[in-house]
């Protein structure tokens, strides 16, 4: 589950092919502990956390990829479907809270969940381990 870099694509994949079995959130810090291939536990820990998407209802998502991107890539039309999860969350001038992100360092972690929908991590590191 380790992270891979496409040359020919520009992106950075973080991980892929997980469900979500529990979210923790303490404001800080945003762990997911996964079932990666349906057969092995991860634990994904993102620090320095500024925004999540994920809930702790979100609890049996499935994650078909996470990408490592600057976080300039949530303002690109292709990506609204992050940005209406910011504005659902209640998040008031997204634009405001992505150069705030960006100028403290943060990337975007961008998830693709099910079909078509997109769950934005923004955060300064992320580590993955095994075990939950």
């Amino acid at each position: 589950m380790s992270g891979l870099y496409c040359g020919n694509s520009g992106v950075f994949l973080v991980f892929g092919n997980v469900s979500v079995r529990k979210v923790y959130c303490d404001g800080q810090k945003l762990i997911l502990d996964v079932l990666y291939a349906d057969r092995e536990e991860q634990r994904i820990t993102y620090s320095g956390l500024w925004y999540s998407a994920f809930h702790p209802w979100d609890q049996g998502a499935v994650v078909s990829t996470a990408e490592r991107l600057p976080v300039k890539c949530l303002r690109e039309p292709r990506h609204r479907p992050a940005m209406e999860h910011m504005i659902e969350d209640g998040v008031d001038d997204p634009e405001k809270l992505l150069t705030e992100a960006e100028a403290a360092g943060c990337r975007l972690f961008l998830h693709y969940v099910g079909e078509t929908d997109e769950y934005a991590v923004l955060a300064r590191e992320v580590d993955m381990d095994a075990g939950s």
